[in-house]
């Protein structure tokens, strides 16, 4: 992304997740807030024809089951006894606004332009910015997490949940692997969720030239998509890194789990992963 600009894969995602509110039954991530971050205009838009294809569908399904599955997990962590939540790439993602876990303090780390956009969607929307939410401007590609956290009072000796979802084909994988150390360093009992770009061995060739299209398109927006992960082989890298666990959900695990039994078609693709990590 440019340094000036919010990212417009952040409003990509906000908009399926929002889009997921209001085609999509049952629902799998419920948000009551997706339609109103993106706001009246784009709310109206998906309220009106609905023009998904099934491609998108696909996409669609993986983004809501990541964000379900990452916030499943942060639960589990809470009733645990964890009380800090680092959302890394926060993007348009609304839990901070609609935390159902009082104790819980939420640290949204992203770039600087796109925080500053998405202050201004927030106000314009009227969603309020509770008490127990910080914001952690930084550029992955120039600054860390361990650098910045601090400054907004995250406290380092205690255990932390972390999700990074829809962030790592964007980097490099030493940018990535730095990361990973870092959580790898944090107090015995944190966790991470996130997400991976399958490799073109995983997926069909009707997938694979649909992602160049999609390649072709981040890299016009200046959000090119650059990293792609074996999700198994980088969960055992990184117990070499700390992790004392690490498991994998490929694209059966995912659907298994959330969209068993539908009949709309809903389901996720194996162009992406999950990988939950405990230190």
């Amino acid at each position: 992304m440019k340094e000036d600009r919010p990212s417009k894969t952040a409003l990509r995602s906000a908009m399926l997740r929002a889009a997921h509110q209001v085609w999509d039954e049952p629902i799998v991530l419920a948000d009551p807030l997706a339609l109103r971050i993106v706001g009246p205009e784009q709310a109206a838009k998906l309220r009106g024809t609905r023009t998904d294809t099934a491609f998108e569908r696909s996409i669609r399904a993986f983004m809501v089951a990541r964000s379900r599955f990452a916030e499943d997990a942060l639960a589990e962590a809470v009733a645990r006894g964890l009380r800090q939540y680092v959302v890394l790439g926060a993007g348009l993602d609304t839990f901070a606004y609609r935390n159902p876990h009082a104790e819980l303090r939420v640290f949204e780390v992203d770039h600087p332009a796109t925080q500053g956009w998405k202050k201004t969607l927030l106000a314009e929307t009227h969603v309020t910015v509770p008490a127990n939410a910080a914001w952690v401007p930084i550029d992955f590609m120039r600054q860390t997490p361990a650098e910045e956290l601090p400054k907004a009072d995250w406290d380092k000796t205690q255990p932390t949940f972390f999700s990074w979802l829809g962030v790592t084909p964007y980097l490099t994988r030493d940018a990535v692997l730095a990361t990973l150390s870092f959580v790898a360093s944090c107090p015995k009992g944190s966790e991470i969720v996130f997400d991976v770009s399958t490799p073109g061995s995983h997926v069909s060739l009707v997938d694979r030239i649909v992602r160049m299209g999609v390649m072709m398109k981040n890299a016009l927006r200046n959000e090119p998509t650059v990293m792609r992960f074996d999700p198994v082989a980088l969960a055992r890298e990184m117990k070499g890194l700390g992790f004392t666990q690490a498991d994998t959900l490929d694209s059966a695990a995912v659907n298994a789990r959330y969209f068993a039994g539908r009949t709309d078609g809903l389901k996720a693709s194996n162009r992406s992963a999950l990988i939950r990590a405990t230190v």
